[in-house]
C-alpha cells in the first residue's frame, strides 16, 4: 500500500517482485503517482495557478524526487511504461479534484486487473 509518492514506491515494488518471481496479492494505490500526462483531463483542469498542486509544484516536487527530469521515462519511476501482465490486482483511490487524478488511467486501459477503483467527489489532493 502507497500513498502519493508511496503509492509510486509500491506500484514498482509490485512490478520488481512479480519480475523476481514473486506473486502478490493485491495493490493498494491512495492518489498514485504512477506516471504523468500534463496533457490528461485533470492536469489541464486541476493543474493551473491557484490549486493546491499545480504544473509548477509538480515539476518542482518530480525534480527533487528523481534528481532529473530524464529520469521520469524510467520505468522504476513510472511504471505504466512496464509490461502490465501478471501483476497483482490494483485498489486505486483518486481525489476529483487532484491534477494527477488521471495518471493510473494509463495502467488500467494496459492490463492491470482492477480489483476496486474509487475516485473521492469534491476532494483535493491531500484530502
Amino acid at each position: 500500500m502507497g500513498v502519493s509518492a508511496g503509492g509510486n514506491l509500491a506500484a514498482v515494488v509490485s512490478v520488481l517482485a512479480r519480475d523476481s518471481g514473486i506473486r502478490l496479492r493485491c495493490q493498494v494505490l491512495v492518489q498514485p503517482v504512477i506516471g504523468f500526462d500534463p496533457y490528461s483531463e485533470s492536469a489541464r483542469i486541476y493543474g493551473e495557478k491557484g490549486n493546491p498542486l499545480d504544473m509548477d509544484s509538480i515539476i518542482d516536487f518530480t525534480t527533487k524526487y528523481l534528481g532529473d527530469l530524464k529520469e521520469a521515462f524510467n520505468p522504476l519511476f513510472t511504471p505504466i511504461l512496464t509490461n502490465p501482465s501478471n501483476l497483482p490486482p490494483a485498489l486505486i483511490i483518486t481525489a476529483e479534484r487532484d491534477a494527477l487524478r488521471d495518471d493510473p488511467l494509463p495502467a488500467l486501459r494496459g492490463g492491470v486487473s482492477l480489483w476496486g477503483s474509487r475516485r473521492l467527489p469534491r476532494l483535493l489532493r491531500g484530502y
